[in-house]
């Protein structure tokens, strides 16, 4: 439940969209594969994408993509993890996105 609304709270207020991809991470629980939140790339005008492009050949791909799972999780292992720092994450890709 608590990564399910560390997602939304993405989508709602980040501009990110949930994803699913295919491949089931390595240990439980697995739920026939395996959500992610990040900024779609069709989400993007074509000079973002046309910029997104140039940084991923550059220095690779600038784009947040946040597993809720293992963040909510890390918040355990790590004292120096918090929640607000994914917001930024995306907060910063916007930010990366207007100064073109």
């Amino acid at each position: 439940m608590a990564s399910w609304y560390l997602g939304e709270v993405q989508v709602r207020h980040a501009g990110a969209r949930w994803r699913c991809d295919p491949d089931e991470p390595g240990r439980p629980p697995v739920a026939g594969g395996y959500p992610l939140v990040t900024v779609p790339r069709t989400a993007l005008t074509d000079d973002e994408r046309e910029r997104l492009d140039r940084e991923e050949e550059e220095d690779g791909n600038p784009t947040p993509v946040v597993d809720p799972a293992a963040t909510i999780r890390g918040l355990f292992t790590a004292p120096d993890n918090h929640l607000r720092e994914v917001t930024g994450w995306f907060e910063g890709f916007r930010e990366w996105l207007r100064e073109a």
